[in-house]
């Protein structure tokens, strides 16, 4: 989940929301109700009759609105489906907590993890990835002198 950063919170001031005592996530992490988990499951109250399994919803809370919805959901989905080929489980919650990596605390970081993942060459394609990387670390350069206020701004405008 930490290298998915890159894609789903893909600018730097992404990293500025990602941080804790802010209701944002900062590890790796599966919870119930908690708004500091990367994936939230949320049950709902159960008042329409219908069967409580079919009323869950769940959140990855790292995506911000910086993220493209194409690129977010296909490494969402892609890393699921991941998980679901390799018969990966889901940890008990004071099992997860021990073991949750921290999420990334910067783009660059986000960026070296998304490199590192094998698996990101191959949803992607390594063409696409590339691209995206160095597009990236484009934008890291264009704005890495300026002020947090600074950086605000210029995104405000951008977005």
């Amino acid at each position: 989940m930490p290298a998915l950063c890159a894609v789903t919170a893909p600018s730097v001031i992404s990293y500025m929301r990602l941080t804790p005592n802010r209701w944002a996530p900062t590890i790796a992490n599966i919870a119930v109700q908690d708004r500091a988990a990367s994936l939230r499951i949320c049950p709902t109250f159960g008042g329409s009759g219908e069967d409580p399994a079919r009323q869950f919803n769940m959140e990855y809370r790292p995506a911000d609105a910086a993220a493209s919805p194409y690129l977010a959901l296909g490494a969402v989905v892609q890393a699921g489906c991941e998980g679901i080929e390799k018969s990966l489980r889901v940890p008990a919650p004071e099992e997860a907590e021990r073991a949750a990596k921290p999420l990334p605390r910067s783009l660059g970081a986000a960026l070296e993890l998304l490199e590192a993942t094998p698996e990101a060459k191959r949803w992607f394609g390594e063409t696409l990835l590339d691209a995206y990387v160095k597009h990236k670390r484009s934008e890291i350069a264009v704005v890495e002198k300026l002020t947090p206020a600074e950086l605000c701004q210029r995104y405000a405008q951008l977005y």
